[in-house]
């Protein structure tokens, strides 16, 4: 894994440099959706947060898994996944845990050209006397800010595994409830990065953003008048390190000052530097400053007033940091 991590950290100029003579077929097409965990006892209230308070569509209704639960919020560009997973850790609060990417392609060819180490997870429906379908699938990813034991050990021993070996057993495992703990709780206890792709056979994923689109056009972008999600920071302790993983995996997207990349037309994603390594906080752009902040105070949810940027109040949103500002232009329904 050393090699690996070191063979990550290679100046930009060199894809640039790279990207001008050969052209690069990206892994991934955009952040596909965000992952929010939050505790059994507190999710009905958090989910309703968004999607009656704020008004936001509900691509899928919260849903019971054997492991999980799980339900979604459409927000402009991005689903997010309200998930509960049974941890002692996520109890009062909400986390802003997981960047999962919409992959290019089905296959992990490209992680394995980019040197980038993965454990394949594929999700199969079920059903009697009938041959296992498959509705997606994963591809985790060694954490970009701050990897442990129990992740070192898993991605160590699959490099002795093959694929195939590899997804017949995650295929057994990913309806067990200790499995998927112990995944989430112990080798992402910070938070997870992975990629996924859908079988469109059982879900259109252009499609049903559209519908999402529609709806959020109709409620003219919910109680804030919400337009998208512009961006998502991750914080790290280790920039170099962390900023030579992120070009690895998302280029040849334009890579904006400042450490900020635009892949798609999913929010851009920023790595700044934080104390602690993981998701740090969203800024989310609406059609008015004014009348968002006038809705936030209404609803006793404003937290930090500036001149170019509020905030919802952490201590009435989950301790959540969503940052708000206006958008040039009016609301547009994508």
């Amino acid at each position: 894994m050393t090699s690996e991590r070191s063979s990550a950290i290679s100046p930009a100029t060199s894809l640039v440099s790279e990207s001008r003579s050969t052209p690069v077929t990206p892994v991934v097409r955009r952040i596909d959706h965000i992952i929010i965990r939050v505790d059994d006892s507190r999710y009905d209230e958090f989910y309703s947060l968004f999607a009656d308070t704020l008004r936001l569509p509900t691509p899928w209704p919260p849903t019971e898994h054997p492991a999980m639960r799980s339900g979604g919020i459409f927000a402009g560009n991005v689903d997010f996944e309200i998930l509960y997973v049974p941890s002692d850790r996520i109890v009062e609060q909400a986390e802003l845990y997981g960047v999962v990417w919409e992959a290019w392609e089905e296959a992990a060819t490209g992680l394995v050209q980019r040197g980038l180490p993965y454990l394949p997870a594929p999700y199969y429906q079920q059903e009697r006397d009938k041959p296992p379908k498959l509705l997606w699938m994963n591809y985790f990813l060694e954490s970009f800010w701050g990897s442990n034991g129990r992740q070192k050990f898993i991605f160590g021993l699959k490099k002795l595994i093959p694929d195939k070996l590899w997804m017949q057993s995650s295929a057994r495992s990913g309806g067990n409830a200790k499995a998927v703990e112990w995944i989430f709780n112990q080798v992402y206890p910070q938070g997870v990065i992975f990629l996924v792709k859908y079988n469109p056979a059982w879900r259109d994923i252009d499609a049903e953003r559209r519908i999402s689109s529609a709806q959020l056009a109709m409620r003219t972008g919910g109680v804030l008048g919400l337009i998208r999600v512009k961006e998502i920071a991750v914080g790290t302790t280790q920039l170099t390190q962390s900023s030579a993983l992120w070009r690895k995996l998302l280029h040849p997207a334009i890579e904006e000052t400042g450490l900020c990349w635009q892949a798609g037309d999913g929010p851009a994603l920023r790595l700044i530097t934080a104390a602690q390594g993981g998701i740090h906080h969203m800024v989310w752009e609406v059609v008015s400053l004014a009348d968002a902040r006038e809705a936030l105070a209404q609803l006793d949810l404003l937290g930090l007033d500036m001149p170019d940027e509020i905030t919802l109040d952490p201590a009435k949103c989950f301790g959540l940091d969503i940052r708000l500002v206006e958008a040039p232009g009016g609301f547009s329904s994508g």
